[in-house]
């Protein structure tokens, strides 16, 4: 192995070769389950002009019983002992291939071919060239793992321009044989890599490794002319240059080159960019990788198209041990198409280390720790087992923490002290830990106990790690071990998060932790961007959808005010159906800029909006951190009416929750308001609570605290008109059992709740997170504040006196003042009158008109209400009072009815906010239809969807028969 660190020098080298990876694991093959021979007869399934379509499709590699291969053969066992494999692959300039490699993990035997002709076999009866039939049994068995990468560089001549196929017939040992594994891969030139590795802001280094002992020599420049060189002549295989006295933030351009016996191999020009010195950054967060899995490719490729700066791995890189052999097709060939661009940074899991620590630093090259070496071989470490490094404005430290039976970091021993001295020594304003085990979890480890203490290893990590991360400012601290996503409201300021489904099969929830904020079982990965003062954590599926988001601000901006959003989102009205105080489906909606919070000690408020429209002022909290004893109170001053500047008259004092109830009003005595005077205030937090509830009782609290929004006056009265959701997930598509947390919160209230408001009125917002604490003494009644605020400022925490001032949000003027759906601008455009709701006088709003594709200056024909442009019986004004689209003749205002059991049902229909609609119900089909005789109707819609529950458990028996109908204003 040679480390180059060496002159530079100008030096010309011949033309690139094709990528390295002529086949590369993870890619789709053609393959046939043998019960039979193949087509054609003999070898000619091998052959490139075979035709291969009916044959089935897969990624590779393939396996059957145990193997956890992207694709699965189930059928095999007892049917067939073989299958036949194509894969074909374009090259252009054979002659640039010098060495080839055949690298192959399988069970048990097999054949390959390149464009027809064997270039290895292994366990098949007979010699070289001769003919296998599909029903013959290997010869003799071989074990899974043992990988062997096969020179068939005799054959590089059968290399063509153009198509070229590698074919394997691959058999078991029998029909009885359970087992059954093939995960091929052909290599040109470099058996590994190049890739990158140890990256910084002026340095960084490239390993590639050959088949036979070559020299080493890099071409680099920050164009693709490249024109600087590193070299060495001794001979090796493995090479490993370092980049040095680079630029830092700089694209650089590279390719690398290795000859020996007057063979020159040249990889293409690959690009790479150094770390930054300071400023934004992104990268991706995965672990528990490595089983060749579907899951694993899928996410690798979500990585990729992340484009994030860097990437750690959070370990268990290789199931079920990091082996010398697995290192290439279970990681280094997975993400090779990445690597060769981006920085990976490992840590060490248990997995990792099952077959010792030397195949893991033999594949990787991190960074190293200054602790002497003496130090490390008493506790069995090494200087790469843990290290740190910056970019841009984040400093990043990987600990090693595995299972606490193979090596436990514990307080004051040598990582520990390294560790301590690292934090304190980093000025960046961002800092986050990457270790395996995770100090939080409600997976399967969340009971591991493997040091036998007594105490669940989670509680052991997070002793040892957590006061040194709040110590010094470190944000986050990011596992593996457990196979979820999982995020955690802060301890101390400090975000745990698991990120542990790269790849291997997935583990259910054993026991919701407290402070868990999310957790979904699916595979993933986490990006994290920063900017400014502004982190954006984004979970990431094996599609590359983002599935779940988290912000942390680490200052507000300078004081402004902010400007509302014209929009009306939806916050529904019916109950909720999806079994955890949720409407399915239900998403938070809201328009404009977000407002930032400043998260606390433990708990995060994430961002805030603020819509209104003619009617009502809108305000959301999007993903909210808080604990089951916690809720939040938020406030809001209009300035049409007056408010108060602290709670001290606020209700009557007493825990009365049959009584005047909304008691966490009452218990908030130290909370006042600097520059900043409420009449409302909300106490909110629970996503079962979805309406007025003055006794309501945190899962946490032994206090009932209530839900809802209240005046801040002497009774806390309600407020007339005001709504409001909160939900766990957006879009809310099923959550965890057990958990009551609201993440996200919509409010509605009316503008003559709040003095006749009106836009463009500039209002005033508050919001703080009341702990698990109370002083409930006459002379105190206070509660436990955190450092968490939406505002412009906050001053004090605890159960002392804390003082809040409010942000300033100036509502947004309409847009469209004669309400017909058009902004004026638009209006002026198209020539319509912005001041006339209907401008051809047709009955049609003109925005309706311009949605549905009719003229709106023209009142006849199919453009005017009596028009019916798609033939289905309903002139153009019956579809535009009944919310229907007059172009589809499928669109119909019609009635859904969903059985909830013990004779009750949901009626729902399509609605538009503000008609008035009426149910009516018959005994037949052609019945007289009665108007349903409940006080709901006729019911105002406030949604795109309303919903009617009809409990018939006391009806005479006989059918039933329900219309909708747009009741007369």
């Amino acid at each position: 192995m040679i480390r180059l660190l060496l002159l530079l020098c100008f030096v010309a080298v011949s033309a690139l070769a094709d990528d390295v990876a002529l086949v590369r694991v993870g890619e789709t093959w053609r393959y046939f389950p043998a019960a039979a021979e193949p087509s054609g007869g003999g070898n000619a399934w091998s052959q490139i002009a075979f035709d291969d379509s009916k044959w089935l499709l897969g990624q590779a590699g393939f396996s059957a019983g145990l193997g956890t291969e992207a694709t699965q053969l189930p059928e095999m066992f007892g049917v067939y002992v073989s299958a036949y494999f194509r894969k074909p692959f374009v090259l252009s300039d054979p002659a640039q291939i010098k060495w080839l490699t055949l690298r192959i993990d399988y069970d048990d035997g097999f054949v390959a071919y390149l464009n027809g002709k064997e270039i290895a076999r292994r366990n098949m009866p007979g010699p070289a060239g001769s003919f296998v039939p599909f029903n013959a049994p290997a010869t003799s068995a071989h074990r899974v793992g043992l990988v062997e990468e096969i020179d068939v560089r005799a054959f590089a001549g059968l290399l063509a321009p153009g198509t070229n196929v590698l074919a394997i017939q691959a058999h078991n040992s029998s029909l009885k044989d359970f087992d059954f594994v093939l995960v091929p891969e052909l290599r040109g030139n470099f058996t590994r890599g190049p890739f990158l590795q140890n990256a910084t802001s002026r340095s960084i280094q490239i390993i590639w490794k050959t088949l036979a002992p070559a020299d080493t020599a890099i071409e680099y420049g920050t164009n693709s002319t490249l024109g600087l060189t590193l070299s060495d002549s001794t001979l090796a295989t493995n090479h490993v240059a370092t980049l040095t006295n680079l630029a830092p933030d700089t694209a650089y351009f590279y390719r690398v080159r290795s000859a020996a016996n007057g063979q020159i191999a040249v990889s293409p020009v690959e690009t790479f960019r150094t770390l930054k010195a300071s400023g934004s950054l992104s990268f991706v967060v995965v672990g528990d990788t490595g089983v060749g899995s579907r899951a694993q490719y899928d996410i690798a490729e979500v990585m990729r198209k992340a484009k994030p700066d860097l990437v750690l791995h959070a370990g268990d890189v290789i199931y079920p041990s990091f082996t010398y052999t697995y290192a290439d097709t279970r990681c280094l060939s997975v993400y090779g198409p990445h690597m060769k661009n981006v920085p990976y940074f490992f840590a060490l899991g248990n997995h990792d280390l099952y077959s010792g620590d030397g195949p893991f630093l033999d594949a990787f090259y991190s960074p190293t720790n200054n602790v002497p070496l003496a130090v490390h071989a008493a506790e069995r470490t090494s200087p790469e087992h843990y290290y740190s490094f910056d970019h841009g404005d984040a400093h990043f430290v990987v600990l090693f923490a595995p299972f606490l039976n193979q090596y436990q970091l514990k307080v004051d021993d040598p990582q520990h002290r390294w560790l301590a001295a690292d934090l304190a020594a980093s000025k960046k304003p961002w800092k986050f830990i990457t270790l395996h085990h995770p100090m939080a979890t409600s997976a399967l480890h969340r009971f591991d106990d493997y040091n036998g203490n007594g105490i669940a290893d989670r509680t052991d990590v997070l002793k040892s790690v957590l006061p040194l991360a709040a110590k010094h400012g470190v944000q986050m601290v990011i596992a593996g071990h457990d196979h979820v996503y999982e995020r955690f409201n802060p301890t101390n300021a400090v975000y745990p998060i698991v990120s542990g489904g790269g790849g291997v099969g997935l583990y259910p929830l054993a026991e919701l932790d407290a402070t868990s904020a999310q957790i979904w079982i699916r595979h993933n990965c986490a990006r994290v961007t920063i900017e400014g003062d502004r982190l954006l954590l984004e979970g990431l599926s094996q599609t590359g959808e983002v599935f779940d988001t988290m912000t942390i601000y680490r200052t507000l901006p300078p004081p402004k005010t902010f400007e509302a959003a014209w929009h009306t989102p939806v916050i529904e009205s019916h109950p909720a159906d999806d079994n955890d105080g949720n409407i399915y489906g239900q998403r938070f909606d809201f328009a404009g800029a977000p407002i930032p919070t400043l998260p606390g000690q433990f708990s995060n408020l994430g961002q805030a909006y603020v819509n209104n429209d003619r009617a009502n002022v809108y305000v959301g909290i999007e993903q909210a951190m808080i604990n089951p004893d916690n809720n939040i109170f938020l406030f809001l001053e209009s300035p049409r009416v007056a408010g108060v500047t602290n709670l001290a008259q606020v209700g009557n004092g007493k825990i009365d929750p049959a009584g005047e109830g909304a008691d966490g009003l009452d218990f908030l005595v130290n909370l006042s308001f600097t520059n900043f005077t409420p009449s409302l205030g909300c106490v909110l937090g629970d996503e079962w609570a979805d309406v007025q509830s003055r006794s309501f009782v945190r899962p946490g609290l032994a206090t009932s605290v209530g839900q809802g929004i209240f005046r801040l006056d002497a009774a806390i009265s309600d407020v007339p008109g005001a709504r409001f959701q909160q939900f766990n997930r957006s879009p809310q598509l099923g959550g965890v059992l057990g958990e009551q947390n609201a993440n996200f919160i919509e409010i509605a209230i009316p503008y003559a709740a709040l003095g006749n408001l009106q836009p463009g009125d500039t209002i005033k917002l508050g919001a703080v997170v009341g702990g698990g604490e109370f002083d409930l003494s006459p002379a105190r009644q206070a509660r436990q504040l955190d450092a968490s605020f939406l505002g412009a400022s906050l001053n004090g925490s605890g159960t002392g006196p804390v003082v809040l001032g409010g942000v300033s949000v100036q509502l947004a003027v309409d847009p469209d003042p004669d309400a017909d759906g058009l902004a004026s601008e638009v209006e002026l455009r198209i020539r319509t009158d912005p001041n006339k709701p209907d401008t051809d006088a047709d009955g049609l709003p003109d925005g309706w008109e311009v949605t549905h594709l009719l003229n709106p200056l023209l009142a006849t024909a199919d453009d005017g209400a009596a028009g019916d442009p798609d033939h289905d019986g309903f002139a153009n004004l019956s579809e535009y009072l009944a919310g229907t689209n007059p172009r589809d003749a499928r669109s119909a205002l019609k009635v859904q009815l969903q059985p909830l059991g013990n004779q009750k049902y949901r009626l729902s229909w399509p609605s538009v906010p503000g008609r008035k609609y009426q149910v009516q119900a018959a005994s037949s089909p052609f019945g007289v239809f009665a108007d349903v005789a409940s006080t709901n109707f006729p019911v105002r819609a406030n949604s795109a969807v309303s919903i009617y529950e009809e409990d018939l458990s006391a009806s005479l028996s006989g059918s039933r028969f329900y219309r909708v109908r747009l009741a007369q204003e």
